[in-house]
């Protein structure tokens, strides 16, 4: 025990985590999303994490088919604690860059429909847990939360004439996801 503690810990962390978005009313989504992740640990108990991640919906109105594809970058603040040598919990909270992709399919012939959304900046946090399988080895558990407002605009042209018609609606980003992963320290 006195010779774990004695061990310098290493600066950096690198892994993967699986998203399964989460709601009060409705339980686990179907969809699935993944997180690319590296943390430079600046001192014993914090830490800067950087995460790219990705996860796709689709919605059916009548006819109508969108998919959109939510695409993140976020940077974090990571306090951790060093807990057991098995496990060590730990609490992050940050920026996020958001990017909205839309495609839409089913669209009836004679008209185009295109959704567009720019990006924008949320705030983020997590409440983690690593467990420790080996000294160079971990399996993450968190709870992520995220915050942001998104506009997206949808303009339906009518291509005979080329009269077209612009709906624009506001919409929060208050997801919540229940992450499991696995990360290498170095």
């Amino acid at each position: 025990e006195t010779q774990n503690m004695l061990k310098p810990r290493k600066k950096v962390e690198i892994g993967a985590i699986g998203l399964k978005p989460f709601s009060e009313k409705s339980g686990l989504s179907d969809n699935i999303g993944y997180e690319g992740q590296i943390t430079f640990n600046i001192t014993k108990e914090i830490g800067l994490k950087t995460g790219v991640g990705q996860i796709s919906y689709s919605e059916s109105m009548s006819e109508l088919s969108m998919d959109m594809s939510h695409l993140w970058i976020e940077e974090n603040l990571i306090l951790s604690e060093e807990g057991s040598s098995l496990f060590s919990p730990y609490l992050g909270a940050g920026l996020t860059y958001h990017m909205l992709y839309f495609t839409v399919s089913g669209v009836p012939s004679g008209y185009t429909i295109n959704v567009t959304a720019p990006p924008v900046f949320g705030i983020n946090y997590r409440l983690g847990v690593n467990l420790n399988i080996t000294e160079d080895f971990l399996i993450k558990v968190e709870y992520k939360k995220e915050y942001a407002t998104a506009t997206a605009e949808l303009k339906a042209t009518d291509l005979s004439d080329g009269t077209s018609i612009t709906l624009t609606e506001s919409q929060k980003i208050d997801q919540a996801y229940i992450c499991v992963g696995l990360s290498r320290k170095f």
